[in-house]
């Protein structure tokens, strides 16, 4: 959802899947996957907004990747997984604000 990209996209080939390309963009190139559609409405200009939706994005992306290791004991529990994203939400309700 956050990279606008399926599993089943075309950048995908050979080893490269989701996963990795997520994984691989942690936290330096977060910006470069992230679909830009979701910030039409957003001044990303200003460096404290964007540095705290850099970190929002950051916490997400990260959470998906530790949902999706290949291994299923290697993935976090669904628990803990509902725990970080409520904790991701609440640090970035900021930026919830309804659409003028």
């Amino acid at each position: 959802m956050f990279t606008g990209r399926s599993p089943t996209d075309d950048i995908f080939r050979g080893s490269l899947d989701l996963h990795k390309f997520s994984e691989e963009a942690l936290s330096e190139r977060i910006w470069e996957i992230i679909d830009t559609k979701m910030w039409l409405h957003t001044d990303v200009s200003d460096k404290t907004t964007r540095s705290t939706i850099e970190n929002c994005l950051v916490a997400i992306i990260a959470l998906g990747v530790s949902c999706s290791k290949k291994q299923p004991r290697e993935r976090m529990s669904i628990q803990d997984a509902v725990t970080e994203m409520h904790a991701i939400r609440d640090s970035c309700l900021m930026f919830g604000r309804p659409l003028q």
